[in-house]
């Protein structure tokens, strides 16, 4: 890991970082780089203060399940993720949006359509959980 990612934020900072790069390595189809970096996620957090950072290990883990066709386990691995947010108006709160997505995706997926729309009409009912999400929020309109 590049010497600017550890020092982006503290090990929060990292551990989001780890996050973008393993959402970035599932996109590309590169699903054992994604789980590594779930695995440095996981050890992060386990080393940390800060339990609810684990929300970024299953959200990421949620999104190699969804890639790989494990619905059900990418739907709980969402769950669990978005359990772990923050309140909405916390100064980490702004991620509700892409965690709440995620769950969407995977009962569209499932083929339960009216979860899908439930958890897509959450993300248009967000206040500041969504301001530097337009594009999702946009997508979900």
């Amino acid at each position: 890991m590049p010497k600017c990612i550890g020092n982006w934020g503290g090990v929060t900072g990292k551990i989001k970082a780890l996050h973008i790069k393993g959402i970035i390595y599932v996109e590309s189809n590169d699903l054992n780089e994604a789980q590594s970096a779930a695995d440095e996620i996981r050890k992060e957090v386990e080393n940390w203060l800060n339990p609810k950072l684990m929300r970024y290990y299953n959200h990421l883990r949620g999104y190699i399940e969804l890639k790989r066709h494990n619905i059900a386990e990418a739907i709980a691995y969402f769950e669990e993720a978005t359990a772990l947010l923050p309140f909405q108006y916390d100064p980490d709160g702004d991620e509700h949006a892409p965690f709440y997505e995620g769950l969407a995706l995977a009962f569209y997926e499932a083929g339960n359509l009216e979860r899908a729309r439930e958890w897509y009409e959450k993300i248009l009912s967000l206040t500041s959980g969504r301001i530097l999400h337009g594009d999702i929020y946009a997508e979900s309109s």
